[in-house]
């Protein structure tokens, strides 16, 4: 590292430590205020307690990508805390190194420009969704963490070619893989990036960048439909296809006849222009939900009317914002779904734009120039209000921690349950196979005394997973106990009888004598 450079990290030394620790205090206040987590938390905790039992192959059979859980199993084994406060301890490590990451790469982006770096310290600790996903259990922290760290260190290999920043960027990669199959796109991302800052004009990198962004939107929904309808392996096979066999899957061609049939006119052959195009509108309302509207509205003032970005964070913004746009519509195109949490990847790297423009209003506003009295006040007060709304709130979903301790108080282990929710299931000690409707949304085999209608309590959470209990004779059972939250939802417990233990099944009436 070259004495120029040490003295910079020297002078931003404080950037990093203040970002660390609000980033610190951000991770405990949202543990604090998390009584439950989010939905797919149990499985990775359930995971992580088999994990920490030895239990390798129950584990796997909860979730067949483990390193997160490992993780937590791993603090639970080196700390004895309980698999959700060591869930909390591994979120609050991965987000101190995404901020940190972020104030580092706005560093090096800059040239160390003490503006901007103060500018990116205050918005990344601040970044609406990035606050709400700290206390989430979930394995987005460790991708997001790794995915700056890669593209930090193949920015600074660039700048500062050494063996140990490419040995750095391959272990980075390697774990954002290991967090999330993406990583192995990301890895592509960067092989294109040593290519595009050796181009030597920025007409050669946009040419570049188009051609990639083009072919890979083209391809990858082609590679997944030969994956998805099974075409790939009877090639492996080596059996020859019908020539009228569809490459694609069975759901998204359904979707499209939907589109053909119900929605537009029939007849008029533009189904599949209909769903592609409902694929990158839903991407992009949610790459927009990942970066907030305020972010966006800023962001795009970086770009139009002038260019606000430094000339050095150019290309590095554009490129691994611009690249990840492909993969984002194939899961869309997948799933006909993005949850925003998928694009945090990409709101990361775009916030270098909203950087840059509140950066430069600053400067106005230093300067006295009249706009900027509104612009700068502007940008604050609506970075303020998005932070606050998507702070976790205290209690939130208290009624789901109550209800599990009732149960776990109340209702014995070997009672027959029903519940709609799996957060209730594993907080109150039930395990998943053995919990009928749970198995449903986990996509796990129903257990026996579903299937012959032996069920003796049900638990129904309201505003979750829109399943119909299977009351018998749809008549719902007596109501033995109802919590509710602060945010109008409730659970409901209902019990076959009052024992709530192997109530048995309602009698059938004796047929009519003849």
């Amino acid at each position: 590292m070259s004495s120029s450079h040490g003295e910079g990290c020297r002078t931003f030394r404080w950037h990093y430590i203040l970002s660390a620790m609000a980033s610190v205090a951000l991770s405990i206040w949202g543990a604090y205020a998390t009584s439950i987590p989010n939905p797919d938390a149990s499985l990775y905790l359930r995971a992580a307690e088999y994990f920490s039992q030895g239990r390798f192959a129950d584990g796997m059979a909860i979730y067949r990508w483990p390193f997160y859980s490992l993780l937590i199993s791993g603090v639970m084994s080196l700390t004895g805390l309980s698999a959700l406060l060591a869930a909390q301890v591994v979120n609050g490590v991965l987000t101190l190194g995404t901020t940190v990451t972020f104030v580092a790469l706005a560093y090096r982006l800059t040239n160390g420009d003490r503006a901007f770096v103060t500018v990116a310290t205050i918005m990344i600790v601040f970044q609406p969704q990035l606050t709400e996903l700290r206390s989430w259990v979930i394995r987005d922290n460790g991708y997001l963490c790794f995915f700056l760290v890669a593209v930090y260190f193949a920015v600074a290999d660039n700048q500062q070619p050494s063996l140990f920043r490419k040995l750095a960027l391959l272990a980075a990669l390697a774990a954002a893989t290991l967090f999330r199959i993406e990583g192995f796109y990301l890895a592509a991302l960067v092989a294109v990036y040593y290519i595009l800052i050796r181009l030597r004009t920025v007409t050669q990198q946009a040419s570049t960048i188009a051609v990639f962004v083009i072919a890979v939107s083209a391809i990858l929904p082609f590679m997944f439909g030969i994956w998805a309808s099974g075409t790939f392996a009877r090639w492996i096979e080596g059996k020859v296809l019908p020539q009228k066999m569809s490459i694609f899957g069975p759901a998204i061609l359904e979707r499209v006849d939907i589109l053909e049939k119900d929605v537009l006119v029939l007849g008029s052959g533009h189904g599949w222009q209909a769903y592609v195009a409902i694929a990158v509108g839903l991407a992009l309302i949610q790459i927009v939900r990942a970066l907030t509207p305020v972010y966006t509205l800023f962001g795009l003032f970086a770009f139009l009317p002038h260019r606000l970005l430094p000339q050095k964070a150019n290309l590095t913004v554009v490129w691994f914002a611009a690249g990840q746009l492909p993969m984002l519509i194939l899961f869309t195109f997948m799933k006909a779904l993005l949850d925003w949490r998928y694009a945090m990847g990409f709101a990361l790297i775009a916030m270098f734009a909203t950087v840059a423009c509140a950066t430069a209003s600053w400067r106005e506003l230093l300067m006295g120039r009249p706009r900027a009295f509104l612009v700068f006040p502007s940008i604050v007060i609506a970075v303020a209000i998005s932070w606050v709304l998507d702070t976790p709130k205290h209690g939130r979903l208290g009624q789901y921690t109550d209800a599990a301790t009732w149960i776990r108080e109340n209702v014995p282990a070997t009672a027959n349950i029903w519940m709609n929710e799996p957060r209730i299931a594993y907080f109150s000690g039930h395990t998943y196979r053995n919990v009928a409707g749970v198995t449903e949304i986990l996509s796990l085999p129903r257990p026996a005394f579903e299937k012959n209608g032996q069920i003796d309590v049900f638990v129904y959470a309201t505003g979750t997973a829109d399943l119909k209990a299977p009351f018998p004779n749809g008549r719902p059972p007596k109501v033995v106990q109802t919590f509710f939250g602060t945010d109008g939802n409730f659970v409901q417990v209902f019990a076959m009888c009052r024992a709530m233990t192997h109530c048995s099944p309602p009698s059938k009436p004796a047929p009519a004598s003849q």
